[in-house]
């Protein structure tokens, strides 16, 4: 899989897309870490056509009690802190 640093993909879109199309994923990174993957239209219909509606599957999983853990790498610890409810329950808008 190709990668490509956030800068140079912003400068390259259109060929990063292209590329995605005839080549597979490309991943983009940022400061060295993945950050995001471009992928063709063909491939995330495949990929989506397969997966469940991730937020139908965080109502489902509140309703029925079941939690699950995300570790996130120490190196990432200081992005995001944990909070005392899910961001679904807060009120926010879900993803």
């Amino acid at each position: 899989m190709a990668v490509w640093q956030v800068q140079d993909a912003k400068t390259r879109l259109s060929e990063v897309i292209e590329r995605a199309r005839t080549e597979g994923p490309h991943t983009i990174t940022r400061h060295g870490a993945e950050r995001a993957i471009v992928l063709s239209i063909e491939d995330y219909r495949a990929l989506a056509a397969h997966k469940p509606d991730i937020s139908e599957t965080r109502r489902s999983h509140a309703d029925s009690g079941i939690i699950a853990v995300v570790r996130q790498p120490e190196s990432e610890a200081h992005v995001r802190q944990p909070t005392s409810a899910f961001p679904w329950q807060q009120g926010e808008p879900s993803v």
